[in-house]
């Protein structure tokens, strides 16, 4: 069984497009046996996003009224600089060294979290050889692999990371692909 780590990654946005205001990043190291070694969260300040135009989309709103309360609080959690959290979850993957970072989806999360970055004129968190897509991965190993536990709050950028990266961890071990 390979020993590389890897990255899951999930944001809350209020609007479906990549230049979409980021609510939060989670984020969750992984290993092969589905082990986490590591996690990152950050809600994001949503009045330094809209100051430069990042985009809300009505229907995203009208979807968020509808979730739990706890997930809706992050609706009105003050943020962190965006800035700042990019440069925190930079280091935070180059501190585990991850070989790749799976997004659930191969043109949001880390479409969007790239874009966030340019926005901001940061360095992107990290290397673009590194995006994967986890959906693809899952969808590839199908019926092999068993939904794992969810644990949590749903539509909680870590509490989704965490359960992403335990999926896409099934998957790989079922496909038998190095990362």
């Amino acid at each position: 069984m390979s020993m590389e780590l890897n990255a899951a990654i999930d944001i809350e946005t209020l609007d479906r497009a990549p230049t979409a205001v980021v609510l939060s990043i989670g984020c969750a190291v992984f290993n092969r046996a589905g082990g986490i070694l590591g996690t990152f969260h950050r809600v994001l300040s949503k009045l330094e996003q809209h100051r430069v135009g990042r985009t809300v989309g009505v229907d995203t709103l009208a979807w968020w009224k509808e979730q739990d309360e706890q997930a809706r609080v992050l609706l009105t959690t003050p943020g962190d600089s965006v800035s700042g959290a990019l440069h925190d979850l930079r280091h935070f993957l180059d501190s585990h060294a991850v070989a790749g970072v799976y997004g659930y989806g191969a043109d949001f999360d880390n479409a969007t979290v790239r874009s966030l970055a340019q926005t901001f004129g940061v360095d992107e968190p990290w290397h673009y050889r590194k995006n994967r897509c986890g959906r693809t991965v899952v969808a590839l190993a199908g019926d092999r692999i068993a939904l794992p536990e969810r644990v949590g709050t749903h539509h909680n950028a870590l509490d989704d990371a965490i359960f992403q990266a335990r999926h896409i961890a099934a998957a790989l071990n079922a496909l038998n692909t190095e990362n």
